[in-house]
């Protein structure tokens, strides 16, 4: 035990004397700081052994009074042995003394033999006393025998009882449990649903402020469209007069110079316009965006309100009905949206750009819409390949296939996606109509 405490010192003054060190690079306090950490050791370990001897002392207290009770038990087996010893010399007290009757009967039988008709009338009668005493101590047995089956089935048939008493204790249990968690669950459920009716106001207000703007741009691509095709037109013409002045002769050579700098410098304006029309497109597109994915959160939403409820009705019960019912209180059902899209294939049309959601419904309504790609493609300044590879990429994310068939040409959707390819289409239009 010394030894031990010994090295439980010196570890303990070991490591906090290095730690310290370590840390403060202060011989003094790395020494002061083992020091005290080593009294705290000895008095842990010390409490630590008081705690196991007092759990020692409390073990062999139980043991000492399960002895006691086995000496008891074997006491009162001594008893019943004394008894069974006295009851059986009894009985062999009781065939002595028969026998001594008989032996004597024998020496009467000289004097009485008159007598001897009734004695052996007698002894048949003892004989079958005896013989109706054993077969009563059989049956006396046999009927100890049946009892203690009897009792052994019972002890059965009792832990069988306890066993399925504590499974439906168990069980009620449980289900209490569920049915705190279900009602913890339809409160957050009706907490949520106050929350998303509050944002679906402010994605209503949202759709209304950005839909003037939007419906701006477009006015805004349109004008800049018909200036770039004014500048293309002027440049055409520019060019067409310079190739005739080059024709004519050289002394026209200063107007030839001062009209390659308007040249010059309407290349310059037609780049910015192209660059403005560039901008506003990709405004316009992700104002577009931004509008589908409120539609399509208002519709997460609505479908997001009937699943709670659904799950947690069948394990309500009438008491719970009835009393709502009594105090006016309304339940949270509404009907499911007709054909609502799962939820792996909203996040796909949450990630769809606008123009991939183009080259998707020209794909899945067009037979050969390979002309159509080009036009988004060119239109987006992009390769149709590449359009095609992105939807691809966004649905092996979410979806976890690719939609469109790599090796078909001309492109086309997978036969087993095509109907949820067209449910998306449907809802997205019906949320831009909304």
């Amino acid at each position: 035990m010394v030894n031990n405490r010994f090295l439980v010192g010196s570890v303990a003054f070991g490591v906090s004397f290095g730690l310290s060190f370590l840390t403060n690079r202060h011989m003094g306090k790395a020494f002061s700081s083992g020091l005290i950490t080593l009294p705290a050791a000895l008095v842990a370990m010390v409490v630590v052994e008081n705690r196991r001897s007092s759990q020692a002392k409390s073990t062999l207290a139980f043991l000492n009074t399960q002895i006691r009770a086995l000496q008891r038990q074997g006491e009162d087996l001594q008893d019943l042995l004394l008894d069974l010893t006295d009851e059986r010399q009894e009985v062999a007290a009781h065939l002595s003394s028969l026998q001594a009757q008989a032996q004597q009967a024998k020496l009467q039988l000289a004097d009485y033999w008159n007598h001897k008709e009734e004695l052996v009338w007698k002894l048949n009668a003892l004989n079958a006393q005896e013989q109706h005493q054993l077969e009563q101590i059989n049956q006396r047995q046999s009927q100890v025998k049946a009892l203690e089956r009897q009792e052994l089935e019972l002890k059965r048939s009792l832990s069988s009882i306890d066993t399925i008493k504590e499974q439906t204790e168990a069980n009620l249990a449980t289900w209490r449990e569920e049915l705190i968690q279900l009602e913890a669950r339809v409160i957050e459920q009706r907490q949520q649903e106050a929350s998303l009716d509050q944002a679906l106001l402010l994605l209503r207000q949202q759709k209304q402020q950005l839909e003037p703007e939007v419906y701006g741009l477009q006015t805004q691509i349109q004008q800049l469209e018909q200036r770039k095709l004014e500048v293309s037109q002027s440049l055409s013409v520019l060019q067409a007069e310079k190739q005739q002045e080059d024709a004519s002769s050289h002394p026209l050579q200063a107007a030839m110079q001062q009209l390659q700098t308007q040249v010059i410098s309407l290349h310059k304006e037609l780049e910015q316009l192209e660059t403005q029309i560039l901008e506003r497109r990709n405004h316009k597109e992700s104002l577009e965006e931004e509008l589908a994915t409120l539609n399509l959160l208002k519709l997460q939403a609505e479908a997001y309100e009937v699943q709670p409820v659904q799950a947690v009705q069948p394990q309500t019960s009438n008491r719970k009905r009835k009393s709502a019912s009594k105090k006016g209180a309304i339940l949270p059902f509404r009907p499911p949206r007709e054909e609502t899209l799962p939820s792996e294939w909203t996040e796909f049309l949450l990630q769809l750009p606008m123009a991939e959601f183009q080259v998707l419904k020209a794909i899945a309504e067009q037979e050969n819409a390979s002309a159509a790609i080009k036009q988004i493609a060119e239109a987006n300044i992009m390769m149709p390949e590449l359009l095609i590879d992105s939807i691809n990429e966004r649905a092996l994310d979410t979806v976890g296939d690719v939609v469109v068939e790599p090796s078909s040409n001309p492109p086309a959707i997978a036969s087993e996606y095509l109907p949820a390819v067209k449910q998306l289409i449907k809802t997205y239009e019906d949320l831009l109509a909304e």
